[in-house]
């Protein structure tokens, strides 16, 4: 069982000065940067637009310092939320997944449905289909709605076990608690954090159509040394029985919470201990004693 361990998305500007040193000579490439102090980074961009695979290419080129270092990619919003694609569609998300693949950096794919999207027998026969679109690459689905757990695995048509995504989120409503036991060959955890009141806001808001003024607010959450201890408990346990490799990505992303847990997490279940940079460990000093 292999462990890889980061966040959702690299290219944020509040993570200047607490994550990414700020001041030096010469800009810093945020990317080569974190993949200096991660093993995986999970790709939102490709979730809002079509890129082309020269986007990849530049990526691997930026994190050839670390050979081990892989990239998921979330899959394009009109394949989960709009649900309406087309042939090209299908050849333009293909293309980037492939690059990523054949240089072997690809972990995966991940395709994130909305909380809205319940199990009905319409819904399962769409993301079969899915499944079956993209059965050459290794996908993790994440539902946010419990109607999706109702038996303990999903099987597609194929016959193949689906990795279902464990996830960590306020729990309101339908929303699905956090569940490790998903994990089956390969495990994919989303750790969204807990803020409650900023989550209720954007729910209530998506089911009034109406815009969230700060959509970032719900990951605004800093997970405390406790919840750190308990959500190592729970990950470590079930992650014994997996067969391959098990991803973690830490999804609290304003103001550099994401990385200063990430790495948190990785000082907690590595043997060889990462060396964080000292402007980390003075904007987060819990790293400094965690790594005595």
């Amino acid at each position: 069982m292999n462990w890889y361990v980061g966040t959702a998305g690299w290219s944020y500007k509040d993570w200047e000065g607490c994550f990414y040193p700020k001041g030096r000579k010469g800009k810093v490439d945020y990317l080569e940067y974190y993949s200096q102090l991660f093993s995986v980074v999970e790709v939102n961009a490709t979730y809002y637009s079509y890129l082309s695979a020269d986007f990849a290419a530049n990526w691997i080129a930026k994190t050839k310092g670390n050979p081990d270092f892989l990239f998921t990619v979330k899959l394009h919003q009109d394949f989960t939320h709009l649900r309406r694609y087309t042939k090209e569609s299908i050849k333009s998300v293909r293309s980037i997944f492939d690059e990523l693949a054949k240089a072997g950096k690809l972990g995966g794919v991940l395709i994130q449905f909305p909380y809205s999207f319940m199990k009905t027998c319409e819904n399962a026969g769409y993301v079969d289909t899915l499944q079956s679109i993209f059965d050459d690459y290794r996908l993790f689905f994440e539902f946010r709605n419990k109607s999706w757990f109702s038996e303990s695995r999903m099987e597609f048509s194929s016959g193949e076990l689906a990795n279902l995504c464990a996830i960590d989120q306020p729990i309101i409503g339908e929303a699905v608690p956090f569940n490790i036991s998903t994990i089956i060959r390969d495990g994919y955890i989303r750790l969204h954090g807990r803020n409650k009141l900023a989550w209720e806001e954007s729910i209530k808001k998506y089911s009034q159509t109406e815009k969230v003024s700060n959509p970032s607010a719900r990951y605004h959450y800093y997970y405390s040394p406790s919840e750190m201890q308990e959500l190592r408990l729970k990950i470590e346990k079930t992650a014994e029985s997996a067969r391959g490799d098990v991803f973690v990505i830490f999804n609290n992303h304003p103001f550099g919470y994401a990385p200063a847990n990430a790495l948190e997490f990785k000082l907690m279940i590595e043997t060889l201990k990462p060396v964080i940079p000292m402007h980390i460990v003075l904007n987060f000093p819990r790293l400094n004693n965690i790594n005595a």
